[in-house]
């Protein structure tokens, strides 16, 4: 830590050599450092335009990229590419349904219907629907672009009300 801290004036009922700390040194600070760094790599210069896609590639591409992200790629505006963010996560986990049946079909697919109507009332994202052995797995995220709320964590439990009764 002392490579980092800035020195005050010296203290004087202390032991020689102790000083009032007057900062610290960002430049060397990690957060700091980290956030440089990813300002640097967002920069509009050829490094950027390398990993932005061609017009073609992006519409081959474009249903496996989420809508928010499309709209960056197709603006130009790689500012977010780097961009870190808090997100509420929700994993919700419903047994018993097997969908190599006609009826567990029917099922999962009245399911995912009514997860996503409430999932999107509250302005969240589906992120992931899997299938295993032990029935469907749903991937929720809240507070991705651009629907970025303060009260993110509030809106996926009132989402998991609503999903309760789905």
């Amino acid at each position: 830590v002392s490579y980092t801290a800035v020195e005050g004036e010296p203290l004087l009922d202390a032991p020689p050599g102790f000083h009032r700390l007057a900062g610290l040194d960002t430049t060397l600070h990690t957060y700091p450092t980290v956030k440089f760094a990813a300002l640097e790599c967002t920069r509009e210069d050829e490094r950027v335009r390398r990993i932005l896609p061609d017009t073609e590639l992006l519409g081959l591409s474009e249903r496996f990229i989420p809508r928010s992200v499309l709209k960056h790629l197709r603006s130009g505006n790689s500012s977010s590419i780097n961009e870190m963010r808090s997100v509420t996560i929700i994993f919700a986990q419903i047994g018993g349904v097997d969908v190599s049946t006609d009826e567990g079909a029917r099922v999962a697919q009245q399911l995912m219907k009514g997860m996503q109507r409430s999932c999107y009332h509250h302005e969240g994202n589906l992120n992931k629907f899997m299938v295993d052995d032990k029935g469907v797995v749903f991937l929720f995220v809240f507070g991705l672009p651009p629907l970025m709320h303060v009260d993110d964590p509030t809106r996926a439990i009132a989402s998991c009300w609503e999903m309760v009764d789905v």
